[in-house]
């Protein structure tokens, strides 16, 4: 078995913002805004807690459907 600590970026970061196209949106069958949700695996590095804001998982709460993608620009 494989395990992440994942977190809600809001968190850490209360004005990150997420930006990606409706392919992605068509692909996890979003509906609702309110089923997205947006979480960023987080490691421990000496002793701080280190958020990856470039590569958020992007997921679908009702169908458990998810994706992570890459940000060049985070905002």
């Amino acid at each position: 078995d494989i395990a992440f600590i994942v977190a809600e970026p809001k968190v850490f970061f209360p004005d990150y913002r997420v930006k990606f196209d409706d392919a992605i949106r068509q692909h996890l069958e979003i509906k609702n805004e309110s089923d997205l949700a947006i979480l960023v695996i987080v490691r421990v590095e000496n002793g701080n807690i280190v958020p990856n804001l470039h590569g958020p998982l992007l997921l679908n709460a009702e169908n458990m459907r998810g994706v992570q993608i890459v940000l060049e620009k985070i905002s």
